[in-house]
């Protein structure tokens, strides 16, 4: 009896737990007697049906079932389990995770008693999974699930960690600072435009500078050939000049500019290709030293003479 028992129980498990994957043999093989779950032939229709689909799915996701919460996830869950697979593998979620019953209860009771569906974006949790304690982030949601009886035993969730999109995001953040704080304590103009001749990048004397001869506030994402449109001759000398920068050209010339004669100024301008760090092509950058002053009094210097 004890081997026919134990060969029903295995073919149970089969015909759930379906698939190539290290969670679908993981599943077969688990003895499943000794969870709270109890053995794969005395699970309802819906704890199979939806045991199944989760370890077979492609994305991350977690199904915890039953009063302890018991969990059952995807290949893609192990990441985000860390040092605790497989051994979460039927187990509950708050002995797997001890460290996050304060967030996680209220969530859970929230789901289970009042069948509310919960998303979070960029959630912050403090971790103990790969035997030392992080703080990491996700976006989750979890979603009632019931059972045949249609009274909610579970919870789906889902989640993909964004830790690393985010300390990318902050090194990003901080590096384009720590470059808008160099570049704004110099008096050269500096700017930089995409492709599409958009401006990504300008510091404060190219704000100023730009403001007083165009009287046009510049922004990010503004096309500086809109933005001189007023001034067919000026826009096409800036289209030109940008044109060859664009087009992976480095060089230097000195231009005047200006909508009208009252007002043109005379500037030294260096332009060149901007790549990122793979070989991308980003779009150019110019710096422009305004030299009208010096400019005029050597011209004046040679009519003198």
């Amino acid at each position: 009896r004890t081997g026919r028992t134990g060969s029903t129980h295995r073919d149970a498990a089969r015909a759930v737990f379906q698939g190539e994957g290290e969670l679908a043999g993981l599943c077969r093989s688990l003895d499943w007697a000794a969870t709270p779950l109890g053995p794969v032939a005395g699970w309802s229709c819906a704890l199979r049906t939806l045991a199944g689909l989760v370890v077979a799915s492609p994305d991350a996701l977690v199904l915890l079932w039953g009063p302890e919460l018991v969990q059952v996830y995807s290949d893609a869950m192990r990441p985000i389990m860390g040092a605790r697979h497989p051994s979460a593998l039927g187990a509950p979620a708050l002995t797997t995770w001890p460290e996050t019953v304060d967030v996680q209860k209220p969530i859970h009771d929230a789901v289970l008693l009042r069948g509310e569906s919960l998303s979070f974006e960029n959630q912050r949790f403090e971790l103990l999974r790969n035997g030392y304690r992080e703080w990491a982030e996700f976006t989750v949601s979890y979603a009632p699930v019931r059972d045949d009886d249609g009274a909610i035993r579970g919870i789906l969730g889902t989640g993909i960690e964004t830790t690393g999109v985010r300390r990318a995001e902050q090194a990003l953040r901080q590096a384009n600072a720590l470059i808008q704080g160099i570049t704004d304590g110099t008096d050269d103009l500096i700017a930089a435009l995409d492709d599409n001749f958009r401006f990504t990048f300008f510091n404060a004397a190219y704000a100023r500078e730009f403001r007083t001869l165009w009287d046009v506030d510049v922004a990010i994402g503004m096309n500086l050939v809109d933005a001189l449109a007023p001034w067919p001759a000026e826009q096409q000398k800036a289209q030109q000049l940008w044109a060859r920068a664009l087009a992976g050209e480095s060089f230097s010339v000195t231009m005047e500019f200006g909508p009208v004669d009252t007002i043109t100024q005379v500037y030294d301008l260096r332009f060149h290709p901007v790549t990122g760090p793979d070989g991308e092509f980003l779009g150019a950058a110019h710096i422009l030293r305004n030299v009208t002053e010096q400019v005029r009094t050597q011209d004046a210097l040679r009519e003198r003479e």
